[in-house]
C-alpha cells in the first residue's frame, strides 16, 4: 500500500469505534484526505460507510501492532484532539493516554475518572483498560499501586483472570499499607477460585478476612463470606465449610447497621457449625433482606450464589428462583464476565 493509505489505516486501526467524521476529522489534522483510503478499500481491506469497518478484527490489529510506536503516538494525538471534549470526554482522554510519552497524574486521575464512568455503564472491561493505563502514567509508587489493584478488580470481574494477575504482581511491587496488602490477598482468593475451583482459594481468602479484622471490619466480614463460598465450592478439596464457618464466627461484629450479606454471614456461620435448625431463622432473615437489594453489581454479583445455596437449605424454592434469576440478569446487565459462566448454575438444582 502507499505511505499515505498505511498511515489511514493505522489511524482508522486506533479508533475502535469506527466513527467516520472523527477519522475524516483526524486525518485532516495529518494531511490526509478520504482518498487516502482508496486502495485500500478496492482490495476489501476497508470499508468507509456509516461506520469504519476491517475485513476482519485481526486485520484491525495487525495494522496497528505492525505501526512504530511514534507512528501510533500521532494518530492517537490526532485522534484526540478531533474528539470533542465535552461530548466524548472518554474516547478523548483514552487517545491522549494512548499518545502520551510518560507520567503525567492529571491524564492519570483523568482516566481514572472515565473509569468510573465507564462502570457505573456496566462496562468493566473498559473501565479496567482505563485504570490499567492510568495505574501506567501514575508518577507515585503507591498511587500507582493502588490504580494498579483497581485494575485487577475490574480485569478480574470482567473475565481476564490471567490479566489481572499480572496487574496485581505489578501493584505488589510498589510500597503498600496493610490494606492494600490485604486487599490483595483477597483479590488473589477470588481469581483462585475463579480458576481453579480448588482449595487453594479459601485460605488465600481466610488469611485476606483475618488482616482486615483490625483494618475494616466492615470488609472483614465481606471475605470471611466469601472464604465460606471459596469453600462451598471446593467441597471436600478445600479446607471445609465448618472450618471457615468457625472462623467467621469470631469475626467482628458489622460495623453499624446490619446489612444483608452481614445477616447472611452469621446465619451461614451458625448452620455450618450449629445445624440447620439453629441457623434456619438467621438464614431466612438473611434471604428477606437480599430480596431487598438495592442493585449494586458489586454486592449483588457476589452473593446470590450463597444465597441461593441458603434458599435451598430453608426449602425455599420461590426465593431460590427469584435470586438466581436476579443474579443472572446483573451479571449479564454489568458486564461481569468473571461471574457470568457460574450464574447459571444457580438456576437448575
Amino acid at each position: 500500500m502507499p505511505d499515505q493509505t498505511q498511515r489511514f489505516l493505522l489511524l482508522a486501526a486506533a479508533e475502535p469505534v469506527g466513527d467516520p467524521a472523527l477519522l475524516v476529522r483526524a486525518a485532516e489534522l495529518v494531511g490526509l484526505g478520504v482518498e487516502a483510503a482508496a486502495p485500500a478499500e478496492a482490495v476489501g481491506l476497508i470499508e468507509l460507510a456509516a461506520q469504519v469497518r476491517f475485513h476482519h478484527p485481526l486485520v484491525r490489529s495487525a495494522i496497528y501492532r505492525a505501526g512504530p510506536l511514534a507512528d501510533r503516538q500521532a494518530v492517537h494525538r490526532a485522534l484526540a484532539e478531533a474528539t470533542d471534549a465535552q461530548a466524548d470526554p472518554d474516547r478523548r482522554a483514552w487517545h491522549r493516554a494512548q499518545a502520551a510519552l510518560g507520567a503525567d497524574e492529571d491524564l492519570a486521575a483523568e482516566l481514572e475518572c472515565s473509569a468510573e464512568r465507564a462502570q457505573a455503564r456496566g462496562g468493566l472491561a473498559a473501565a479496567a483498560a482505563f485504570l490499567e493505563r492510568a495505574a501506567a502514567l501514575t508518577p507515585d509508587q503507591a498511587r500507582r499501586a493502588r490504580r494498579a489493584l483497581a485494575a485487577a478488580q475490574s480485569k478480574h470481574l470482567a473475565g481476564s483472570p490471567h490479566a489481572a494477575l499480572k496487574l496485581l504482581e505489578s501493584a505488589a511491587s510498589a510500597p503498600m499499607g496493610e490494606l492494600e496488602i490485604a486487599m490483595v490477598q483477597r483479590l488473589r482468593g477470588r481469581i483462585a477460585l475463579h480458576l481453579s475451583r480448588s482449595g487453594e482459594a479459601a485460605p488465600l481468602l481466610l488469611d485476606a478476612a483475618r488482616r482486615l479484622e483490625s483494618l475494616d471490619p466492615g470488609l472483614a466480614r465481606e471475605t470471611h463470606l466469601e472464604a465460606l463460598h471459596a469453600a462451598a465450592v471446593a467441597g471436600r478439596l478445600g479446607m471445609g465449610m465448618r472450618d471457615a464457618a468457625t472462623a467467621a464466627r469470631t469475626a467482628p461484629a458489622a460495623p453499624g447497621p446490619q446489612r444483608a450479606t452481614d445477616v447472611l454471614l452469621d446465619g451461614l456461620a451458625v448452620r455450618f457449625t450449629d445445624g440447620i435448625g439453629a441457623g434456619a431463622p438467621i438464614l431466612k432473615l438473611a434471604l428477606d433482606a437480599l430480596l431487598d437489594g438495592n442493585g449494586d453489581y458489586e454486592e449483588d454479583v457476589r452473593w446470590p450464589l450463597l444465597a441461593c445455596r441458603a434458599a435451598a437449605d430453608v426449602f425455599d424454592d420461590e426465593t431460590w428462583h427469584l435470586l438466581a434469576s436476579r443474579y443472572v440478569l446483573i451479571a449479564r446487565g454489568a458486564g461481569a464476565l468473571g461471574v457470568s459462566p457460574i450464574a447459571p448454575s444457580c438456576t437448575s438444582r
